[in-house]
């Protein structure tokens, strides 16, 4: 929406991207990844990207929050306002607090989500201490909840499990 827009219900859109643009560097010179993406969100709005594989879903959403290494990512061109503020110019620490918190996404391939590394439960603790200041009791009641409202059986026992033995319980659905 052109600068001070508003939705059709009147509120002004909380997420406004306009003209997003992405290249990536490779040998030999440039590959355009995301050319000219615009779009917005009213408050309580969620929005499904959907499109062939390599259309450059994952590549724009990753551009809205910086998400992208650089070089050879480069987020070339557009505005990214969010609540009032171009997310393409704030600070990297600004950034994280939006990611997460107030914005996030579910990345294309869930077998790669989760860190492998780390128990499911720390994974879905931790955003819910950083972002919304939970003590590590709340915030593992909060995320066995979460996993209960999604149908995943003996919640409370899969926080401990590790991601390569959670998608074998979550098959059993």
């Amino acid at each position: 929406m052109p600068d001070g827009a508003k939705m059709p219900d009147g509120a002004a859109p909380v997420l406004d991207v306009r003209d997003l643009k992405t290249v990536f560097k490779v040998r030999g010179g440039e590959v355009h990844a995301v050319n000219n993406v615009s779009f917005d969100l009213a408050a309580g709005e969620l929005l499904g990207v959907v499109g062939e594989s390599g259309s450059g879903k994952s590549v724009t959403m990753m551009s809205l929050l910086g998400l992208l290494p650089s070089p050879p990512a480069d987020v070339r061109g557009g505005t990214v306002t969010f609540e009032g503020e171009d997310l393409l110019r704030i600070t990297p620490e600004q950034l994280r607090k939006v990611r997460g918190g107030r914005i996030g996404f579910v990345f294309q391939d869930p077998m790669t989500s989760l860190n492998p590394v780390f128990t499911v439960g720390f994974q879905i603790m931790e955003p819910l201490r950083e972002h919304m200041g939970l003590n590590k009791r709340d915030a593992s009641a909060r995320a066995q909840e979460l996993l209960e409202l999604v149908g995943i059986p003996g919640a409370a026992d899969r926080l401990n499990d590790y991601p390569t033995s959670f998608p074998a319980v979550c098959a059993s659905v």
